[in-house]
């Protein structure tokens, strides 16, 4: 009697599938890193400029205070009825 063997080829078709799952789980976490670096860098990036833009401001009300503080201060100071 030859012996029924859809067992070993079930077991085999688990095992198969199983492979392809665990791959396919990986190649997903691969992804989703690879986003996250993506993500950390553009914040980098947007922290870098935020400083860049934030320094040029400062010069410039270093710049305006070297020239004239006393002007600069007085633009501040509100006179009656503002």
């Amino acid at each position: 009697m030859p012996e029924n063997n859809t067992s070993g080829q079930s077991f085999q078709s688990t095992q198969s599938l199983s492979a392809e799952s665990l791959g396919a789980v990986q190649s997903f976490g691969a992804a989703q890193e690879s986003v996250q670096n993506e993500q950390h860098i553009t914040t980098d990036m947007q922290l870098e400029d935020a400083a860049l833009d934030l320094d040029a401001v400062l010069d410039d009300i270093e710049s305006t205070l070297e020239e004239n503080a006393e002007e600069y201060v007085n633009s501040f100071v509100q006179k009656g009825g503002e």
